[in-house]
């Protein structure tokens, strides 16, 4: 796939208080900004529940958080990609095992 510098685009966007460039592809502009709100989120709760003066700290915790978030829920998926990947192959073994059942014409 071939992509042309009309397709990026050029923001910042401020995270803990610091503003950072980004060029990212246009149609990634919305889940880059839902990215920023989440961080700046947990951040913001983190303050809150915690006391930790440093914004490196708090974007570390941030980090693991969201980290284990992810595993979490890609751990997830593929237990129900397994589970579905089952139950295909017992419907493929019945239908098989019907379709040998079936008397030839």
């Amino acid at each position: 796939m071939e992509i042309h510098s009309g397709d990026y685009l050029k923001i910042k966007v401020q995270i803990a208080g610091r503003w950072y460039p980004l060029k990212i592809r246009r149609t990634e502009e919305q889940i880059v900004h839902q990215a920023v709100k989440i961080i700046e989120e947990n951040i913001t709760t983190l303050e809150r529940n915690y006391d930790v003066a440093s914004k490196q700290d708090l974007l570390a915790m941030c980090a693991l958080q969201l980290a284990n978030k992810l595993l979490t829920a890609e751990k997830k998926q593929l237990e129900e990609t397994q589970k579905l990947e089952y139950q295909l192959s017992e419907i493929y073994s019945m239908l098989e095992s019907g379709v040998q059942d079936v008397p030839s014409a």
